[in-house]
């Protein structure tokens, strides 16, 4: 349940450091690179779900960056490091959490390990 919403943050942080950091936001035209952005992530299976290539979750996380500062046009000058900071935060999010996946995985557990608690129940065939 958690990595499609961390991927769609990903989507938008990436997005976000190949915006200019002195021009405004038009929001249409970045939510149109994102899902762009997005498909061709899903294709290249860089992405846990096709859920992650949501409008509504790029709108939250471009809100997420708002309140972070990194939206602003009138910004600080190190917005484009706080940007590639948010992708490398991340990006070792991610990371954490296919590492703990595959952990679960090795262990019989079901295949969703954000699954409620009652579905994190080992599977053994005997």
């Amino acid at each position: 349940m958690l990595r499609p919403f961390i991927d769609a943050y990903r989507v938008v942080a990436e997005e976000l450091i190949n915006l200019d950091p002195q021009r405004a936001v038009d929001e249409k035209q970045f939510f149109d690179r994102c899902l762009r952005m997005a498909k061709q992530w899903s294709v290249q299976h860089r992405m846990a779900s096709k859920e992650s290539v949501s409008l509504e979750m790029f709108a939250t996380a471009l809100q997420m960056a708002r309140h972070r500062g990194l939206v602003d046009p009138d910004a600080t000058a190190d917005i484009c490091e706080k940007r590639r900071t948010l992708v490398q935060q991340l990006d070792d999010l991610q990371k954490s959490i296919e590492t703990l996946a595959a952990y679960a995985r090795n262990r019989g557990f079901s295949r969703d390990v954000f699954s409620p608690l009652n579905n994190l129940v080992p599977r053994y065939d005997c």
